[in-house]
């Protein structure tokens, strides 16, 4: 009788400098909002500056 594959996944790699998938898309998220809060902060400077 054939044993059923299974698929092993390890939670924590145990390296720091990795993440998973969920962190990097909540980075790329909020560097996003930062970016885009930043931008507004200098079109606002701008126009009061005109």
């Amino acid at each position: 009788m054939k044993q059923p594959m299974t698929l092993m996944l390890e939670t924590s790699t145990g390296q720091p400098g990795v993440r998973g998938a969920g962190d990097y898309i909540q980075s790329r998220s909020a560097q996003r909002r930062a970016d885009r809060v930043a931008l507004q902060a200098l079109l606002r400077r701008e126009d009061r500056d005109d």
